[in-house]
């Protein structure tokens, strides 16, 4: 490295050149210790050492099963960091991808004999060589082993099943499990379809991904209609609900230029402009140059309400987001033309949702400060008449915690402090 590259191509020479090696702490480390392997620096031996004493079999340096001490080793320190950063053992992202090193290792670890939780006792080790550094390990040390713990137990209920079944394909004389197969290994097991791919390789079998996704995606298709998708809502009179429709296919047409403004945050009422708008069959959207509706987002349902212009009135029961803007819809029977008009929100509702809203936070808060920091938000549903909140936590809630988490929400909820909104740039 010999130039700091500017953002308009101009080089400057480095007050220290310097050659990158790539060499890392852990090559680093080999040589100055004098040792050939990463693995057999005193970064990973401690680790290594300690696998040995779970499984009951002192590490050998040339043994055919010594690719699974290390991967035991390494995957100590992966979750170790992950965890600690706030990464969640879940179904995607980065928390699919946590899960997968845990169960990957749990694998290794059940190859040397290991029919109990070894990652776990593996993070403590992690925590006295690093928390020095690395205080964030120290702090959540118990958090770190507890959740190793729980996900290693969770995937030994199963795994022997998925290994047997492994094997009974294995001694059929097949040469490619079939996505059906892997599906099966993934949902009924807990198999990473990564796994499943290195233990059949190790076999000289194949898998086939193809139809591996495709299962996989039919069982998200039932996910979601069993969840009742994203149907289509009638709204009565007085509106309690916000249909959901697919965008029309009618031609946009352009009324006026101008941008819009959101100004739902001041008001539930709002003379204002079209900017745009299409009509198909009986249904009508419009653009509103100053626009009340909230579109859904973040798990808060839409707005509903009404326009009206000169001599003709609007339902809206619909609100969705589009690359014009906030876009809201409505039946409509005749030929529409575009006048000023007043939009107004459903303002009760709207002020029941924002309760339920605010609710949320206080949620979030009150789980936070009595189950611990690594609570996340995982979702959640915000309507005028209920809410939900989904958050990721390691194990069950008993009785009295719960109960204390409803209290303290209540408390906040009945102390009825001011509540300011700011819109951030």
């Amino acid at each position: 490295m010999q130039f700091d590259r500017s953002a308009d191509g101009t080089l400057t020479p480095l007050p220290k050149p310097s050659v990158d090696t790539g060499a890392g702490l852990e090559r680093i480390a080999a040589v100055m210790q004098g040792e050939d392997d990463n693995f057999h620096t005193d970064l990973f031996l401690p680790l290594i050492e300690r696998v040995g004493e779970l499984v009951g079999t002192p590490y050998d340096r040339s043994a055919e099963n010594r690719g699974s001490y290390r991967v035991l080793a390494d995957h100590a320190r992966a979750v170790s960091f992950l965890l600690a950063d706030g990464v969640y053992p879940g179904n995607d992202g980065r928390g699919y991808v946590l899960r997968r090193i845990l169960r990957r290792a749990v694998r290794h670890a059940w190859l040397l004999g290991r029919r109990e939780p070894t990652l776990a006792p593996l993070t403590d080790v992690v925590v006295r060589q690093m928390g020095d550094v690395y205080p964030e390990l120290t702090a959540k040390a118990g958090f770190i082993h507890e959740v190793t713990e729980t996900e290693e137990r969770r995937f030994l209920e199963t795994i022997e099943g998925g290994l047997r079944r492994l094997e009974e394909i294995f001694a059929s004389g097949a040469t490619t499990i079939s996505g059906e197969e892997a599906f099966k290994l993934y949902d009924t097991f807990g198999f990473p379809i990564d796994l499943t791919q290195i233990i059949a390789g190790e076999r000289g079998v194949g898998v086939e991904l193809g139809g591996f996704e495709r299962a996989l995606e039919e069982q998200r298709g039932r996910s979601r209609a069993a969840r009742g998708g994203i149907p289509k809502i009638d709204v009565k009179a007085g509106g309690k609900a916000p249909a959901v429709h697919a965008a029309p296919a009618g031609k946009w047409r352009p009324v006026k230029r101008g941008k819009q403004k959101f100004v739902g945050y001041e008001t539930t009422d709002a003379d204002t402009e079209i900017l745009a708008f299409r009509q198909e069959g009986p249904r009508v959207e419009l653009v509103l140059k100053e626009n009340p509706f909230y579109a859904e987002s973040g798990g808060q349902v839409s707005d509903v309400g009404g326009v009206s212009g000169e001599g003709w009135s609007l339902t809206v029961d619909s609100v969705r987001k589009d690359p014009k803007g906030t876009v809201v819809g409505g039946e409509f029977a005749e030929s529409f033309e575009p006048t000023a008009l007043r939009a107004s929100v459903d303002a009760p509702r709207r002020r029941d949702i924002e309760r339920n809203h605010s609710a949320t936070h206080l949620a979030h808060y009150v789980l936070r400060k009595r189950l611990g920091s690594h609570v996340r938000q995982q979702g959640s549903l915000v309507q005028p008449e209920r809410l939900r909140f989904d958050f990721s936590h390691h194990g069950p809630i008993d009785a009295a915690t719960l109960q204390a988490i409803e209290d303290e929400i209540n408390d906040l909820v009945l102390a009825n402090d001011v509540v300011t909104t700011r819109e951030m740039p």
